[in-house]
């Protein structure tokens, strides 16, 4: 998923790492001043799966950044080898996170 955001890169880092607070933040980085690099995780009991988020944000000048995010998910044993939907749920945060935020943006097709 690739969306194109009216705000700057730190302002957009913040809000988002304040709202994936209850997950499992595996990896936050700043790459350069222009680029973030984050992962998030999250744990399913219920059937031992998880799923998780990487998402690359880069600052196009200073009031656009792109967000790519790319979701994924897995489990245990032949059953819970599918990701049941957390994909796209998980990437689908990332729009909700904005659209409460009233944030604007514009989902452009990934390369």
């Amino acid at each position: 998923m690739r969306l194109v955001v009216q705000k700057d890169i730190q302002t957009l880092k913040r809000v988002i790492v304040e709202q994936f607070s209850d997950y499992n933040i595996v990896h936050q980085g700043q790459i350069s001043e222009e680029v973030v690099f984050l992962v998030v995780e999250k744990y399913f009991i219920r059937n031992s799966s998880r799923a998780s988020l990487s998402i690359v944000m880069y600052q196009e000048d200073d009031f656009e950044t792109t967000i790519e995010a790319v979701g994924s998910g897995g489990g245990t044993g032949w059953l819970f080898k599918f990701d049941w939907g957390a994909k796209e749920s998980f990437e689908s945060r990332i729009i909700k996170i904005l659209e409460q935020h009233q944030i604007s943006f514009k989902e452009v097709a990934s390369q």
